[in-house]
């Protein structure tokens, strides 16, 4: 029996291959400095070393809250290394294979991988089976361009059936999405290449975890004496992980209190605009302004993230910084509420003015009546083909079709909200749009710098969030909440081509008087050239 699946790997790479994406192009994953070395081989087995604790809500249920996964590099490339308990190494290095490594160049590695509980009656982790798997015996390529590697697993099994063979079964698949250098989240997916009828087969296990190992930080901050206690270990283990993530928080600080500063001076814009230009104030819709003040709300009353979702670790690991900074973003929320409340009532005021026609008096309710109930069935129906298109089959347990509870459902559910939050959010202009459509008025109810600059800080909250965090919609291991790739790209291109149609849309119809002229002038142009 040959028990090299190189071969098995590369073709499992050759199929797994994505189109390197602009996710790909800035970003550094763990890779040889330069020529090969004892050293550079050792150190780069050590940062594709995953150790770390499964998030309680990616559990099953019937586990502990404290499950690890373990994957320890065996070899890479010439390097032969093992890691014991007590965190030691010992390392050699086959002198026969006389090659030269680049930075660039795929690796060969095996790796051990098992899953692990920890007792409370005695303080150590045992073995467990986690969605029948305890552990695999992996080989396969490290692709240091791309941060992936594609492994074949073995296992042992009691039983018999196709493909098995010594009491090994070998149709496994992991793939191992590394973060790069300066981000957080490791994508593990372990595959069984068995029908589902085979008596051998799993479903898939697809999970997202953080670098540093577990959810319970007080493990960590034990003294070394206690028995529970254990090293910074990372995910994967960079030596140099939490500097880069103060760094990394005190950047999304200054982006928040940035594009929050934005978003305030486009709002004093469009203030100082309705003071100027009085007689559209009653043509900016109530419906938009009031959706604006409730995203504004829901943050500062929840403690929510403010504009986009940061990494999951405490401010008061790195320092006064991210603190100050994150009290600096929720004041600057605060003003963005002011601003925007007073535009609404200035709306409002306008709308029920005594001096108003009779006719136009009448005219606003019912219109802001059909604006909210026609924008609530647009952002449903996108809501719903988000969740169709992003949480499949959420709600339901992949093996026996029933609901989950408690954690797992709360996420859930969270993770909706979350989602029409953003859809508020990234169609701000919806209800302008409706509420325009129905007057059938070419008043220039909002400022163009005010709808453009909100829209082109929605855009780049996008691209942010998709440069920075490339695999975060797949937060569950099961494979029915796991999007696949293609439809979570069109996915994401989908919202940012319709957050720029809506702009448009909008600009369109506050020039459409000028458009028509010029459309006129044009054709009649087209006509004398015709005569002549």
């Amino acid at each position: 029996m040959d028990y090299s699946k190189l071969s098995l790997a590369s073709s499992f790479k050759k199929r797994a291959q994505r189109f390197t994406t602009l996710s790909h192009s800035p970003s550094r994953y763990p890779a040889l400095k330069g020529a090969e070395s004892r050293a550079q081989l050792d150190s780069l087995s050590y940062e594709l070393l995953v150790d770390g604790c499964i998030a309680p809500d990616q559990l099953p249920d019937g586990l502990g809250t404290r499950i690890s996964i373990r994957m320890e590099v065996l070899s890479l490339g010439p390097l032969i290394g093992h890691f014991h308990d007590d965190g030691s190494r010992e390392v050699a290095v086959n002198t026969t294979a006389n090659v030269t490594f680049t930075n660039r160049q795929l690796l060969n590695v095996s790796t051990h991988l098992i899953f692990r509980e920890l007792k409370e009656e005695t303080r150590e982790f045992t073995m467990i089976s986690y969605r029948n798997i305890s552990q695999v015996f992996l080989e396969g390529i490290y692709d240091p361009v791309i941060g992936e590697t594609h492994l074949i697993g073995c296992r042992k099994v009691a039983i018999g059936g196709t493909g098995v063979e010594r009491g090994l079964d070998c149709l496994i698949e992991v793939e191992i999405q590394y973060p790069s250098e300066n981000m957080e989240h490791t994508k593990i997916t372990i595959t069984s290449q068995r029908g589902r009828d085979d008596p051998l087969h799993f479903g898939p296990v697809s999970l997202l975890t953080d670098k540093t190992p577990c959810q319970d930080h007080s493990l960590y901050r034990m003294g070394q004496d206690e028995p529970l206690y254990f090293g910074p270990v990372s995910l994967p283990h960079y030596q140099n992980h939490t500097l880069i993530v103060a760094y990394r928080r005190t950047f999304e600080g200054i982006l928040r209190i940035l594009l929050l500063s934005g978003v305030i001076a486009l709002t004093w814009i469009q203030l100082h605009y309705m003071k100027k230009q009085t007689n559209v104030i009653p043509y900016v819709s109530l419906v938009m302004l009031a959706l604006q003040v409730l995203g504004y709300s829901l943050p500062l009353l929840s403690g929510a993230e403010i504009l986009f979702i940061s990494s999951s670790y405490d401010h008061d690991w790195f320092g006064l910084l991210p603190k100050v900074l994150n009290y600096a973003g929720r004041f600057l929320v605060l003003v963005s509420l002011l601003l925007t409340s007073r535009i609404f009532l200035m709306v409002y005021k306008y709308q029920n003015k005594p001096l108003c026609t009779s006719k136009m008096k009448h005219l606003w309710v019912p219109h802001n009546k059909l604006v909210l109930l026609s924008t609530s069935a647009v952002h449903t129906s996108v809501l719903i083909w988000l969740s169709v298109y992003g949480h499949r089959d959420m709600l339901f347990h992949p093996e026996n079709g029933s609901y989950k509870t408690g954690a797992i459902h709360m996420q859930q559910s969270w993770m909706i909200l979350k989602d029409f939050a953003g859809v508020v959010q990234d169609f701000f202009l919806v209800p302008q749009i409706i509420s325009n459509f129905l007057l059938q008025t070419n008043v220039k109810s909002l400022h163009k710098a005010h709808y453009i600059g909100l829209t082109l800080i929605r855009l780049v909250l996008h691209l942010y969030g998709y440069i920075s965090d490339p695999f975060l919609d797949s937060k569950f291991q099961d494979s029915e909440f796991v999007s696949p790739e293609s439809t979570s790209e069109f996915r994401k291109s989908a919202v940012v081509i319709m957050i720029v149609v809506l702009a448009v849309i909008v600009h369109i119809q506050q020039n459409w008087k000028k458009l028509s002229q010029w459309l006129e002038l044009r054709k009649l142009s087209d006509k004398l050239d015709e005569e002549v």
